[in-house]
């Protein structure tokens, strides 16, 4: 289940398993010349609210990032990596990927929002991802 069952003051709350909110996505930045382009990305990125980790590579181009979507989503980020002046590949599947980045980070988070508010027990969607369409 995604959540966790904690007694606080005898009162029983139920919380987010952190483990189901982390999402760790790869990205292909374009304009990382050296480790300072990565130290730069690193730093501004550490910031924001909802970053576990971070990993730039200027050899490879990529970077990935373990982010809680309870937090933050890609759509916020990557207007951060846009102000340092580097860009998120323009690759038409790179598009396609992002895009359906942005829709999954959502449609999670609206999930867990509902789930936390009406205490629904069914693991389906987003909060059973690792069984998800599997019978």
């Amino acid at each position: 289940m995604a959540f966790l069952k904690k007694k606080i003051r005898g009162v029983k709350i139920k919380m987010l398993d952190e483990k189901r909110v982390l999402r760790k996505r790869k990205l292909k930045v374009e304009g990382m010349v050296d480790s300072g382009c990565e130290q730069k990305i690193k730093e501004a990125l550490q910031e924001l609210d909802g970053i576990k980790s971070i990993n730039a590579d200027h050899k490879t181009g990529k970077l990935t990032l373990e982010y809680n979507i309870m937090k933050t989503a890609l759509r916020d980020i990557e207007p951060h990596i846009e102000n340092l002046g580097y860009h998120l590949s323009s690759r038409f599947f790179s598009k396609v990927q992002r895009a359906f980045i942005y829709d999954g980070d959502e449609i999670a988070r609206e999930n867990y929002s509902a789930n936390m508010t009406s205490g629904c027990r069914l693991n389906c969607c987003t909060l059973g991802q690792k069984n998800f369409g599997k019978r």
